[in-house]
């Protein structure tokens, strides 16, 4: 009935971008008709939303796409006055106007542009003019901390963490997907040893086993694969992360391993198993590799 900002975190091939696109493209599932959504997905590594005045050209234009009429002028983008007007307007028609700004920390590469930005945003959202869905690599207070900055989001936002599929979803889709294909425990112990039941691997794992046909091959075409995801993954980790990883490895007993609140999110996002062991054992001989 109200409606709720939402903030989306997960580390690269998480499926962050899927997810806010599944709820553009299929509105009609997620919402009711009376609810009448009007949905603006701006990507902000896009060079021309790295200014809080391309954002606000960017939300004319997708409102202007979706009513037929532009709610404000292009001229007007910079009065703060015509704007409010406009989307308290739309509010005042029956419109739920709903944003959408993936790769959120991109902001901190142009800080500068955006001191009052997010004070400005915080208070169109808390007044219901607009509900904001954002998508990010790391938690909100860290991409603020990150930039110097206190987070003027901190209480609007219901956060949510993408992480593994549950063992039953991933299950039943190599079963559902591989008929023709006896797939019995041992080959999903296999798929679980290497995905861990995160999407993007299983996604990886499933495709390559359905062309080659060969576990071992397709194991082999997974690591090479993979490897360049295993490395993007690992340098986005923060250091507290990586500390944690190693100790797991049986590396070293850093006291940054004894950060709890590092070792849940690992967990949350599907990197550290709950028994805290790593996801995947290519991943695992990846980083033995690197050390």
């Amino acid at each position: 009935i109200s409606a709720q900002n939402i903030y989306i975190v997960g580390h690269r091939r998480s499926g962050k971008s899927s997810l806010l696109r599944y709820v553009r493209e299929c509105s009609e599932k997620i919402f009711q008709p009376e609810h009448n959504p009007i949905i603006v997905s701006l990507d902000l590594q896009r060079k021309k939303f790295h200014t809080p005045q391309g954002i606000i050209e960017g939300l004319r234009r997708g409102i202007t796409k979706r009513l037929e009429r532009e709610p404000w002028q292009y001229n007007d983008n910079e009065d703060p006055y015509e704007i409010d007007d406009a989307l308290s307007e739309i509010k005042a028609s029956g419109y739920r106007l709903i944003i959408m700004l993936d790769e959120f920390e991109k902001l901190g590469s142009h800080l500068e542009k955006f001191q009052d930005w997010g004070d400005d945003w915080r208070a169109k959202a808390s007044e219901g003019l607009l509900t904001l869905m954002i998508a990010s690599k790391r938690p909100l207070s860290e991409v603020y901390d990150n930039i110097g900055l206190t987070s003027p989001f901190s209480n609007i936002f219901s956060t949510t963490i993408l992480g593994a599929f549950e063992i039953s979803e991933w299950h039943q889709l190599i079963i559902n997907n591989f008929d023709l294909l006896e797939v019995d425990q041992n080959l999903l112990s296999w798929v679980d040893s290497l995905t861990g039941g995160l999407p993007y691997y299983v996604q990886m794992i499933g495709a390559l086993l359905w062309q080659l046909g060969d576990l071992k091959k397709a194991e082999t075409e997974f690591i090479f694969q993979a490897s360049p995801r295993f490395e993007e993954l690992w340098n986005n980790l923060s250091t507290s992360e990586k500390s944690i990883i190693h100790n797991t490895l049986g590396f070293s007993s850093d006291t940054n391993s004894l950060n709890f609140s590092a070792k849940d999110n690992l967990k949350r996002q599907g990197i550290l198993r709950d028994d805290g062991s790593l996801f995947s054992d290519a991943f695992a001989n990846f980083i033995k590799h690197k050390k």
